[in-house]
């Protein structure tokens, strides 16, 4: 009886990891289509593009422009006021960590994965493969690499989150809750 127990338990215990496994593969799957699409510009160096400039100094000019209120938005396209206050934090923080080119390829690999997932988990049917097509045609697109060449980094993170927030749009009048609501306006403000 007593190994019937230990085998339940170790089959349990399988299954709780494959099912881990399988809500951790899109991490992995997104961040490795993110790899591929800045493919040779993670090599060692700055990213040059048009509108995001960064620099050996270019931490302390993001914490100044968004935090302090001072200077215009010369080095990053669009963003509310939220988004940039939290950006120019966390900015400040890595670079006291990591040269400023790591940072600056942290933030594209975390901008394109986020993209994938959360178009990913926003897709209404159970199939993996239609979820992970919908999803890489999200982050594969030419408005996208546009905006990623033009380096309007705000404006991304605006379409990384539009999948969740048209979600939460169009559930709200079903559950109509403070849960919700509450929920809704989170994203709405970022």
């Amino acid at each position: 009886m007593n190994n019937f127990a230990v085998l339940g338990q170790t089959n349990k215990h399988a299954e709780g990891v494959k099912a881990m496994i399988w809500r951790c593969l899109p991490f992995g799957v997104f961040l490795f289509i993110s790899i591929l699409i800045l493919g040779g510009a993670l090599f060692p160096g700055y990213i040059l593009q048009l509108d995001m400039a960064y620099g050996p100094q270019s931490s302390n000019l993001i914490f100044r422009e968004y935090l302090y209120g001072m200077g215009g938005n010369e080095s990053n396209a669009g963003g509310s006021p939220t988004i940039q206050v939290v950006f120019a934090l966390i900015t400040w923080c890595l670079d006291a960590l990591l040269p400023m080119w790591v940072v600056q390829k942290f933030w594209l690999l975390l901008l394109l994965t986020t993209a994938g997932i959360s178009m990913y988990s926003v897709i209404p049917t159970d199939s993996r493969s239609g979820k992970y097509f919908g999803a890489i045609l999200y982050v594969v697109n030419p408005f996208m690499a546009v905006r990623l060449l033009a380096g309007h980094f705000f404006i991304i993170w605006g379409l990384a989150f539009l999948p969740k927030v048209f979600q939460l749009i169009v559930m709200w009048p079903r559950d109509r809750g403070y849960r919700s609501a509450f929920s809704l306006a989170v994203w709405l403000s970022l």
